[in-house]
């Protein structure tokens, strides 16, 4: 009997410190998610309170693609760069959330967004962005998880075991790593930009995207690409495109969508009559809900030496071209 009771005990104790480790491990978790957003938030908090601002949302093309001083130089606002990668596990419902708790009266909201952002789905069972949530999210966005013990039970047993020593140091290193240690630090790194080496947090500029990186895709890498994955918008785009639409429409704020970086290969050439068909449809099925893409398509199809390591990502001369393209098409739009 004693010893039935002592491998209950001992079985109880073991899952109890395997859903611990869980917690704080988080594997599927981004940890560097969290700083992005401090930077971000924080940049846009700063911004001067006599002018209107652009707040750009995208994905990893809006990071790598654009480059907010033009913005400031050749437009009357402000620039914040909201984009964040899409591999992240955030997803647009989350994206929206940001730009209604940041926008004010007389912002524009810009969206160049990447084509996959139109087709995504819900993410109700991604189990990536709950563990994002656990890891750095506020107590309002986790209460949810707190209050379903079985959906915070699937989220933590995610977890892969072996990923969990790793996931443990990122959980406890970033959980003693302040917000102001994190803008302190980014303050560092805007006073003396370094040459971009990879680490994309240190090459996180003052508007909140990428800078210095140079070279381009090599050619045996997305020799094709087709851009356009349907000419139909997913029912959940278009749920969070009216929450967005109904919150600028009350709070005086512009949405304007034009077009992400796009590489002319064989598989997506506008010059060819076919491959600009589809995306005339693409943008038909956008213009019954309301949604025109701002400035000629063509002006924003690059050549692959513009671009440095996919088919959404430009290179510094790349993001200067793609910025002045969209203020072209904004003044085009007249947005200002």
């Amino acid at each position: 009997m004693r010893q039935i009771r002592l491998f209950v005990i001992f079985c109880v104790l073991d899952f109890v410190l395997y859903l611990l480790l869980s917690y704080l491990s988080l594997p599927l978790a981004k940890a560097g998610v969290e700083k992005y957003y401090i930077i971000k938030d924080y940049i846009n908090a700063n911004t001067p309170k006599q002018k209107s601002r652009i707040l750009l949302m995208s994905a990893s093309d809006g990071m790598y693609g654009i480059k907010g001083e033009l913005f400031e130089r050749n437009t009357p606002y402000a620039f914040v760069n909201y984009a964040l990668f899409y591999g992240l596990g955030i997803p647009l419902s989350y994206r929206v959330d940001k730009l209604i708790a940041s926008a004010k009266s007389g912002d524009i909201i810009l969206l160049p967004l990447n084509f996959g952002f139109y087709t995504e789905q819900d993410h109700s069972t991604d189990y990536t962005f709950y563990q994002n949530l656990l890891f750095w999210g506020s107590s309002s966005e986790i209460a949810p998880i707190l209050h379903s013990p079985t959906l915070l039970l699937q989220t933590l047993l995610k977890s892969p075991l072996i990923d969990m020593p790793s996931g443990l140091y990122f959980r406890l290193r970033y959980a003693f790593t302040s917000p102001e240690h994190t803008i302190a630090q980014a303050q560092e790194y805007w006073k003396h930009p370094q040459p971009f080496n990879g680490d994309l947090f240190k090459s996180l500029d003052r508007y909140g995207e990428l800078y210095g990186h140079t070279g381009s895709v090599p050619h045996r890498i997305y020799k094709t690409y087709a851009y356009i994955p349907s000419t139909t918008p997913s029912e959940y785009f278009i749920s969070q495109y009216q929450r967005l639409k109904n919150f600028a429409q009350k709070q005086g704020v512009k949405i304007i969508f034009t077009y992400p970086p796009m590489m002319k290969n064989p598989d997506f050439d506008l010059d060819n009559p076919e491959h600009f068909q589809r995306l005339a449809r693409f943008q038909e099925s956008l213009s019954r809900l309301g949604i025109t893409l701002c400035g000629n398509p063509k002006n924003f199809q690059y050549p692959r030496e513009l671009f440095y390591d996919t088919v959404y990502h430009l290179n510094s001369k790349g993001a200067e071209r793609h910025t002045k393209a969209i203020i072209q098409a904004l003044k085009e739009c007249k947005a200002f």
